[in-house]
């Protein structure tokens, strides 16, 4: 499977939990890609899930592991959700902890390091 097909199932993903919840998460991609960032994905493309460890974010990370990308979870709890913690995708990534309100600036960068993409699946931070 492409490009296209990584992004069209992300993107299905995303339009199914909105018209569901009536919120869609939203997706940022670093600069420096061509005016499609669509096509700068790659299966082997580096994405940090912000919210991994929720509702939202952990089926998109389980949907980034099935398209062979490299998918790190950054979430207050830093674990594996409980509906999932027996499946396989979920010893394919990997999971970090970070509290989104306390943590320094210095170390959250330490945390996300320098993906090719950043999803954004907060939900609520407080």
């Amino acid at each position: 499977m492409g490009n296209m097909t990584l992004m069209k199932s992300l993107h299905a993903l995303l339009l199914a939990f909105s018209l569901q919840t009536g919120m869609l998460p939203s997706v940022a991609l670093q600069s420096g890609w061509g005016s499609s960032p669509a096509s700068s994905l790659r299966m082997s493309s580096e994405v940090t899930v912000f919210g991994g460890g929720g509702f939202a974010g952990s089926r998109v990370c389980k949907l980034l592991v099935a398209q062979g990308a490299s998918v790190t979870s950054i979430s207050k709890s830093g674990t594996v959700p409980k509906w999932c913690k027996d499946e396989p995708w979920t010893k394919e990534m990997e999971w970090k902890s970070a509290d989104l309100l306390s943590v320094e600036e210095y170390s959250l960068d330490e945390v996300v390091g320098s993906p090719d993409a950043i999803v954004s699946c907060v939900g609520v931070v407080n």
